[in-house]
């Protein structure tokens, strides 16, 4: 959701702006390839793009009006991306790392391997992000300890988990396109509960919540 409480959806032709309350297009913003995540602060946007049959991914920054401030590009597919503090942090998909960037220059920090692709990405308040990997059946939290990377759990058996996002309280909500059911995830990797995504997407308190999960 953006800073003014518009809902953001990215496309294949762009940002697409819609209405919060009856989800009526507002806007496309273009910017010359796919939108593949989108990520939002209280004062700034961030999305990831792709141009078909290119390897690379441009990371660009926009205002709370929409205004471009900021743009680099790695030579790389990508994801999803979050952002962590003064950090950018990607999943690469068949690369099978993940990376974590300089927000303002795009500069390479650090990565850590992954087993198999890992797929989607969401930051936490205590400078960590949690990571799904479809193939592997798992979540994981991942800790930013000064410039490196260090896994903090992993927690298993969650059946094709692929969109996901992180709450106030650190606990995570991971969609299994499969079962379309919601898993939630403890701040400590503990398994805390298993619903159906319909539930979820109905409960009046967590509309925020589930436009991350769509």
């Amino acid at each position: 959701m953006a800073p003014n409480g518009d809902i953001l959806v990215g496309s294949e032709q762009g940002l697409r702006i819609l209405n919060p309350i009856t989800t009526d297009n507002l806007n496309l913003l273009e910017f010359g390839g796919r939108v593949f995540s989108v990520d939002c602060t209280d004062t700034h946007i961030f999305l990831g793009v792709q141009v078909m049959k290119k390897i690379r991914t441009t990371v660009i920054t926009l205002d709370a009006q929409y205004n471009e401030t900021n743009r680099w590009t790695i030579k790389r597919n990508s994801v999803d991306l979050a952002d962590i503090g003064d950090k950018i942090c990607m999943t690469h998909g068949m690369y099978e790392k993940i990376s974590q960037y300089n927000i303002a220059s795009g500069e390479l920090i650090a990565e850590i391997k992954c087993d198999s692709p890992s797929d989607s990405v969401s930051g936490c308040l205590d400078n960590s992000f949690v990571v799904t990997n479809e193939d592997k059946n798992t979540v994981e939290k991942i800790d930013i300890v000064d410039d490196s990377l260090q896994r903090r759990w992993v927690l298993e058996g969650i059946i094709k988990p692929f969109s996901m996002t992180v709450d106030s309280q650190g606990v995570t909500w991971a969609r299994s396109n499969r079962y379309d059911q919601i898993t939630r995830i403890s701040k400590h990797g503990e398994l805390k509960g298993i619903e159906q995504s319909f539930n979820i997407m109905n409960e009046p308190s967590l509309t925020n919540l589930s436009n991350s999960l769509v």
